[in-house]
């Protein structure tokens, strides 16, 4: 109950609205008849008398009981010596000694009481101001002790330089040096506070600490210029804590606690039923939050900070933070240390597994710097985005996976992505780029030795930069050793790849193109000089190359001595290229190599070109050969070798036929096991050491099929 109702009956009763002397004038009974007084009389008083007790009835209701050592009355006053008052619904004064004094020309109610000695002043709620001395005005209900004062209610105990209780609004209030502390049910360490001055609102519910507000928990201390403390009903345990003004809550030094350090223009604190574990927070203007555990601290900053706990009251289960959002994530022995930045944050989770995803959003930036370990170098890796999705394992730093989404520039070390879409495994060190939407933009990742586009997807190994990349894939890249100049390829020029699929092995700096039904793998140059396969693979510092399935390679060499380069288109089933050894190996399908002028078919053609540049020194075909010789002749045969530096040809077969065409349009057939043709050969020679008797023949006929068509 409050002090409001009982207040009128005190009026009635005693001076507290009607004295204790009005009480024993009235026609009301005395419960006790007054002794006589053992102090000698005072001739001032017109009454007095000793120890006794007054009752108050209303009808048959019992309204208030007044008992006292003895009683003086004054013209201007009344006195009263051990004085204790109680009403019907619990509020009472108590002291040793009380003086009403009359005011204006009302003499029957004293307005103005002054107590002395073991001063009390009780609420209906159980709640006390005591001091040694004290006043109460009954015309605005306010009680005040000046000196030392205490306040107590239950498990609550407060202490200050002066204290008041006003009856009307039921607030008992420490005028200065205040503190106050609340003991815990079944022991354990108190609730202790501290302000300027500290007021217990009614029912006990409500304290307000005014100037350098300070609270002190086993484990926190809470500070701000102002606070106000909610208790739960009936329970003095903590409800709500709304910290004003330079709000901070700090861990005690030495001690171990769930709550995180809080700093921030505005607080509040909620806390759960058992008024110990922390509920939710909210932060207002200058927001930090710092999270210290044993993987390290974590520190949120923002205007606006809010945040819920699991009932464990250190479990966080939701976090919320807006304008010029900072999250400090630590180091750790299985995590990099990240700083992401956005203008908003939105984090969620449960009871059981804390944290599980984190949306931050508008403009955001993620960085990450790790020191080398056993099994990684060193990185720092930067992440931007318009918005960006966290999988996190509890925790914001236990990331599990990173998306980044429109607009995202990702970098590390010497390599950086951009795409609609990065998702960054953080536990793999993996990061794939895809396009998204409506913008149509390709993932394009580039390290320095290469560019690389592609229209689904793009993934990157970010430890070693090697990666993959799929559908409508396109790269350039550069040679590290420009100025090399290869047979197939000019290393000082860009080099052009396109495929369906795409690895690319950075350290090895190692390509490799897949093509798919559509359309074969491409690697090139110019249009005189590219390879076209199912499966290519090109090593650049050594500028070999390889190339399977539905090979074709189109390059310009020239031939001997010759200054002049010649275009060749070949065809195969494989393809490779051995920089160092200066060869070209065409196997299967069968093998072709066609110029203008020439065409040589077989089972296998290998190409020798000199040291340097791109002239052809030999060339050799093996297998079923067929082949444009001088003077517009054809050759079938299993072996040629072709000495372009002499400008001979050597053919082996069993048989080997050679054909000429005639004027008459008639061929001339020549055959044995071998024949040395070349521009100091008048005729071909089929030397007769290497043609036994009857291996030779010759004979004119009609010209074979591919003869005729003039291939």
């Amino acid at each position: 109950m409050r002090w409001q109702k009982p207040a009128r009956v005190i009026v009635a009763v005693i001076g507290l609205g009607t004295a204790a002397a009005i009480v024993l004038l009235t026609k009301d009974r005395p419960a006790v008849a007054p002794q006589a007084s053992t102090t000698p009389a005072d001739p001032a008083a017109s009454y007095q008398s000793g120890a006794g007790e007054t009752v108050r009835h209303e009808g048959n209701r019992l309204v208030a009981r007044l008992e006292y050592g003895q009683v003086r009355r004054y013209d201007d006053r009344m006195e009263w010596d051990d004085f204790a008052l109680e009403l019907e619904d619990g509020a009472s004064l108590t002291a040793r000694r009380v003086k009403g004094t009359f005011a204006g020309a009302n003499r029957e109610q004293p307005s103005v009481f002054t107590a002395e000695g073991d001063v009390r002043f009780r609420s209906p709620d159980g709640a006390a101001l005591e001091g040694d001395a004290g006043t109460y005005d009954d015309t605005n209900g306010m009680a005040s002790i000046p000196g030392p004062a205490t306040i107590t209610r239950g498990r609550m105990t407060g202490r200050g330089r002066g204290g008041t209780y006003e009856r009307n609004a039921g607030a008992f209030k420490l005028l200065a040096e205040a503190s106050l502390t609340i003991a815990p049910e079944g022991g354990g360490t108190p609730i202790d506070a501290s302000a300027g001055t500290i007021t217990v609102v009614a029912g006990g519910s409500t304290l307000l600490l005014e100037q350098r507000a300070r609270i002190g928990r086993e484990s926190e201390t809470l500070t701000a210029d102002r606070a106000t403390v909610y208790l739960a009903d009936g329970q003095q345990q903590l409800r709500t804590i709304e910290l004003r003004g330079h709000a901070r809550v700090q861990p005690v030094p030495g001690r171990t606690s769930d709550m995180p350090d809080l700093q921030a223009q505005d607080l509040e604190l909620d806390f759960h039923e058992d008024g110990t574990a922390l509920r939710r927070g909210a932060l207002h203007r200058q927001a930090v939050m710092t999270q210290r555990g044993g993987q390290g601290t974590r520190v949120i900053r923002g205007e606006e900070i809010s945040f819920r706990m699991a009932p464990d009251g250190a479990t966080l289960t939701r976090l919320d933070a807006s304008q010029r959002v900072s999250v400090t994530l630590p180091p750790s022995a299985t995590n990099a240390g990240r700083t992401i930045t956005g203008a908003t944050l939105a984090a969620s989770g449960s009871d059981q597994a804390g944290l599980t995803a984190a949306v931050f959003d508008g403009g955001v930036e993620f960085t990450e710097s790790a020191g080398a370990t056993a099994g990684r170098p060193a990185s720092r890796r930067t992440g931007r985005s318009q918005r960006l999705s966290l999988a996190v394992k509890g925790q914001l730093d236990m990331i599990d996976a990173a998306l980044f989404e429109r607009d995202v520039t990702f970098k590390s070390q010497n390599m950086t992505g951009t795409a609609d879409i990065g998702e960054y495994r953080a536990g793999q060190a993996e990061l794939e780029l895809r396009p998204g939407g409506a913008s149509g933009r390709r993932a394009r990742v580039e390290d320095g030795q290469v560019i690389v586009e592609a229209l689904e997807r793009i993934v990157v190994d970010l430890d070693s930069n090697d990666l993959y990349a799929r559908r409508g894939v396109t790269t350039v890249s550069r040679s590290a050793g420009a100025g090399r100049r290869s047979a197939m390829f000019d290393a000082s020029q860009p080099l052009y790849g396109t495929g369906a699929e795409f690895w690319y092995e950075a350290g090895a700096e190692r390509f490799r193109y897949a093509g798919d039904a559509a359309a074969r793998a491409q690697l090139k140059q110019s249009d005189d000089s590219f390879v076209l396969g199912r499966d290519i693979v090109f090593l650049q510092p050594a500028q070999d190359l390889s190339a399977t399935g539905q090979v074709e390679s189109v390059f310009a060499i020239a031939s001997g001595t010759s200054t002049t380069s010649t275009r060749y288109r070949a065809t195969a089933a494989t393809f490779h290229y051995e920089d160092e050894k200066r060869t070209v190996t065409y196997t299967g399908a069968p093998a072709t190599l066609k110029s203008h002028e020439d065409e040589t078919v077989a089972a296998e053609i290998v190409l020798t070109l000199t040291g340097e540049g791109r002239t052809l020194e030999r060339l050799e075909a093996t297998g079923n050969v067929r082949t444009s010789v001088e003077q517009g002749r054809q050759a079938l045969g299993d072996r040629l070798l072709y000495d372009a530096v002499a400008d001979v040809y050597r053919l082996w077969g069993k048989p080997l036929t050679l054909w000429t065409r005639d004027a008459d349009g008639t061929c001339t057939s020549q055959t044995g096991n071998f024949v040395r043709i070349g521009r100091d050969v008048r005729a071909p020679e089929f030397p007769v050491a290497d043609n036994p008797a009857g291996a030779t023949s010759t004979s004119k006929q009609a010209c074979p099929a591919f003869l005729a068509a003039g291939k």
